[in-house]
């Protein structure tokens, strides 16, 4: 089967990074930084092998950000893939990419998973933060502070529980409950809380 030019990139670019030399790094970041795939040769164009082997290549990325136009110009068909990803056994890191790729490229089936991931006592963390930063993302505003505010009450990890109040004053909501919430943490749980506090204490300024 002839490989194309994006399918390369996207197998350079997904390459363990242990393994990359100077030069292949160079290429790495050039795939990274590229236009998203729908400027070079549009979405409707692109193979499912190529979006796939794109979409890889994105949640392999090492320290680069990925813009949303590129997550967005793989089209809607990713979405599944990612879910998978997202659910499955894969290491959390890939998991909470999984979960970041679903929201830039506004999937209509992310909050979902996300609400799921969110409230999964048993998920790694790390896939919690991502799942509870990506429904502040996809859910319209006057739906946030109901799906959140359980998991600022309610999670077990005090971690999601200040992730949660996190994106929640940072939309300028709940600073109310979070104060409340504060009233019944222990010591570290309050020093998690510190992103929320500085949030709430500069709109208090306004």
């Amino acid at each position: 089967m002839k490989m194309t030019l994006l399918t390369l990139a996207a197998l350079i670019l997904a390459a363990p990074a242990v393994h990359a030399s100077g030069p292949v790094r160079a290429a790495q970041k050039k795939a990274q930084a590229a236009p998203a795939p729908a400027t070079l040769e549009g979405a409707d164009a692109m193979s499912d092998e190529d979006a796939r082997a794109q979409m890889n290549a994105f949640l392999g990325s090492i320290d680069t950000p990925i813009p949303a136009a590129h997550w967005q110009a793989l089209g809607q068909r990713v979405g599944p893939w990612l879910e998978e990803i997202a659910r499955g056994t894969d290491l959390p890191t890939r998991r909470a990419k999984a979960l970041d790729g679903m929201a830039a490229s506004k999937w209509t089936g992310a909050a979902g998973v996300m609400r799921e991931l969110a409230r999964d006592e048993a998920a790694p963390a790390n896939v919690r933060f991502h799942a509870v930063r990506g429904l502040a993302h996809v859910l319209p505003k006057d739906k946030i502070e109901r799906e959140l505010t359980p998991l600022l009450e309610g999670a077990k990890d005090a971690r999601v529980r200040a992730s949660a109040a996190e994106q929640l004053t940072k939309l300028g909501l709940a600073c109310g409950a979070v104060d409340r919430q504060l009233a019944r943490e222990d010591e570290g749980g309050k020093l998690m809380f510190h992103a929320a506090v500085d949030s709430c204490a500069a709109l208090k300024k306004k």
